[in-house]
């Protein structure tokens, strides 16, 4: 956490609109560093770049991505096995809740080094109604994934109306609601983010997947601060990944 740093290291500050002024101060001066601002910001500046930012990044990753019959990793590979135990048997609850199910982080990029589970759970309405089965899920997943895996994980739940809701006071022109929920609506177009490129094969249904990506890039459409956090996301994951194939092929 960054803590007394309230001014952006940019002369091109008031350049910003107050829309987004007022969705990247909080973050800046709260949750992120210069550096992990300064992308955001700078997309920011040039909305009219995001979209083709998001379709050239989109294309870089996929050629990093593995899935469980690529991946080359034993680890990865017995990882992947674990889920797909732990989601088959989960079926009719993902079915009947219209759960989609995403892989990302070092297993979908058959990274053994950093290896843990990391799963993002998208849903039609608000996250905050499925947090007992979040807490649930990862009691009832780690045990199998400590003792057969190793490291633990993350799993978080995206709602689609909250994702809605950001569209709809953005378009708006809420600035109180945007700089109150700032951090939410960053935390969940990282979310929107793994929507787009993660795994989907635990997915009872790949059509409600793909329904769920094309609702969400089109509300993200619809104003440059969604947008650009999806972007800002991408881009973060890229250059971690591409930092950790080189480390992975010098040593």
């Amino acid at each position: 956490m960054i803590g007394a740093m309230t001014e952006l290291p940019t002369p091109n500050w008031d350049l910003l609109p107050p829309l987004s002024r007022s969705f990247v101060k909080p973050l800046l001066g709260e949750y992120h560093s210069e550096r992990t601002i300064l992308p955001l910001f700078n997309l920011l500046l040039n909305p009219n770049s995001i979209p083709e930012v998001i379709a050239d990044t989109r294309r870089a990753l996929e050629t990093l991505q593995v899935n469980p019959d690529s991946a080359k990793s034993p680890r990865v590979i017995e990882g992947y096995r674990v889920l797909k135990v732990f989601f088959t048997e989960r079926l009719q609850y993902l079915r009947d809740n219209k759960i989609v199910v995403l892989v990302y982080g070092s297993m979908r990029y058959d990274d053994p080094v950093n290896l843990d589970y990391d799963i993002l759970c998208v849903v039609p309405s608000h996250a905050k109604e499925f947090v007992s089965t979040l807490i649930d899920w990862m009691k009832e997943l780690d045990h199998p994934w400590d003792s057969l895996v190793g490291y633990g994980g993350h799993l978080t739940f995206v709602g689609l109306e909250d994702i809605r809701e950001y569209a709809t006071e953005i378009g708006n022109g809420n600035l109180e609601f945007i700089t109150s929920n700032c951090m939410d609506i960053s935390m969940d177009m990282m979310g929107a983010a793994i929507l787009i490129t993660g795994y989907a094969g635990f997915t009872p249904d790949p059509k409600l997947c793909a329904e769920y990506r094309q609702r969400v890039l089109e509300l993200a459409s619809t104003n440059a601060i969604l947008q650009a956090s999806i972007a800002e996301n991408l881009l973060s994951v890229l250059t971690i990944r591409q930092e950790r194939r080189v480390r992975d092929v010098a040593t």
